[in-house]
This record gives C-alpha cells, structure tokens and sequence, in this order.
C-alpha cells in the first residue's frame, strides 16, 4: 500500500512576493477603481503613477481628427473625395487605410506619392471628367463637447465642419501635361 504524499506548501519566498506583489499593485488599483480618488492616501507620486490606471493616459483628447482628400478638376472649385472609392478595404476596423496613412503622419515624398496615385485613380474610376490638376489634404476636427457623428465614428461631410476647424495642410498641383 502507498502512503500517501502530503500537499504541496507554498514557499515562504513565494507567499511574500505574493503578498509585496498585493500591497503594492492590486490593493492600489481596487482603491482607485472603486473609490475614484486619484491617491491611494499617503502614497508618493511615483507609487501612484505605477498604480493608478489612468496613469497610461495622461491628456485626454479634446478634438477628434478627420482627414479629407481634395481635387480639381478643370476648374477652381475643390470636390471632396468619397474616400471609400480610393481606399476600399477597411483593414482596421471602421477606418480604412487612408485614416491608417494620416494617423502615421507621413512625410512629403509619401503624401507626393499618394497624390500621383489618387490623380491616376480618379482617371480610372472617371475617365470622362478632366484630369486631376490639383491636391490636397484638408485636417478638420469636431470638438468632443460637440455631437458625435452618425456611424462608427464616420467622418461627417467636409461641409458640415466649420471653417474655423479646417486646415489644408498639403497640396500638390500637377502640370499639364
């Protein structure tokens, strides 16, 4: 008959890292969540920091970024761009690639090419309108204190930004050729 073995203890190394690990994470965590404060009492700046969640975002966004691709076409009127036509694939949830390329904030020989390739696109996609003979990137942004656009965060129409909140921040014009 096999005696049985006795259950296995816990070193008394790992219940102290276990108990440091509680006193010092956890128990400051649970208290900022479920008391809202922003200091576990009597604790120094950097422990707070280690310990308080909202400490992984420390300025809140105030304005939410869009980004709209603008054209001419044979005359001095801007049209705005359905993005969706250009960059089809939303690879990134319920932004497409084009919000992928402006959030990473590209050079100018990047944003030079993607002008050449849009004018070459806008050719495919309407070879009966003139060619493209200007380009630009318009940032606008709506204030977070302002309603939320219809639609998983969509971009609302160009026109619908005031003028005050719109910036044209690149822009390409192409000779004829």
């Amino acid at each position: 008959m096999v005696s049985p073995t006795p259950p296995p203890r816990a070193k008394p190394k790992d219940v102290a890292w276990l108990a440091f690990f509680s006193l010092i994470w956890i128990l400051p965590v649970t208290y900022h969540g479920l008391s809202g404060s922003q200091r576990m009492p009597g604790w120094p700046t950097p422990l707070v920091h280690l310990t308080n969640i909202s400490c992984l975002f420390l300025e809140s966004m105030s304005t939410w970024p869009f980004h709209y691709i603008q054209v001419q076409t044979g005359s001095d009127d801007w049209t705005t761009l359905e993005e969706s036509d250009y960059f089809r694939m939303p690879a990134f949830g319920y932004r497409t690639r084009f919000d992928e390329l402006m959030r990473r904030g590209l050079g100018d020989p990047s944003l030079q090419e993607l002008a050449y390739w849009v004018a070459k696109r806008h050719r495919e996609l309407h070879p009966q309108s003139p060619p493209v003979t200007a380009f630009r990137l318009v940032g606008a942004f709506i204030s977070l204190a302002d309603p939320i656009p219809e639609g998983h965060w969509r971009d609302p129409p160009l026109t619908a930004i005031p003028p005050d909140r719109q910036r044209v921040w690149f822009m390409v014009t192409f000779k004829p050729r």
